[in-house]
């Protein structure tokens, strides 16, 4: 029993420091400005358009199955994103690499004075970076 006990928590102490260890990097300086460039930017212009098909070109195959019905079936959603992100103001703070995805994280100013914080999490999909659902966005 003694033995189980060590086995286990000696396999618990691996996990443990495998999932504590994720592999950061920080993000070279080009990749960056491409992907503020090539996703950032463009999908959020594409949140304050109410421009569903901009979106779902942002997204990977994950998220937009995700969120298929909405986004296809909703016809109120896009007039809600342009009233939402009216006038909001979209900013980066930092990002880094982390086991392959690039995590970014994303300011909203409203004119109102209140901000959210939020975190994107992209990830390769056919040579392209695509947002990935939040269910995929492990805190690291």
């Amino acid at each position: 029993m003694k033995k189980l006990a060590l086995i286990l928590s000696f396999l618990s102490l691996i996990l443990l420091s495998a999932i504590s260890n994720a592999e950061e990097m920080p993000l070279s300086d080009s990749l960056y400005e491409e992907i503020k460039k090539d996703v950032i930017h463009p999908f959020f212009k594409s949140l304050k358009d109410g421009d569903i098909n901009a979106i779902k070109l942002h997204l990977s195959s994950a998220i937009y199955n995700e969120y298929k019905r909405l986004l296809e079936e909703n016809k109120d959603y896009p007039q809600f994103l342009r009233d939402y992100y009216q006038d909001a103001k979209f900013r980066t703070e930092r990002a880094k690499e982390i086991d392959g995805d690039v995590v970014v994280d994303v300011v909203i100013e409203f004119p109102n004075g209140s901000r959210i914080q939020n975190i994107l999490r992209l990830s390769e999909e056919k040579g392209k970076f695509k947002v990935k659902p939040k269910s995929y966005m492990e805190d690291k």
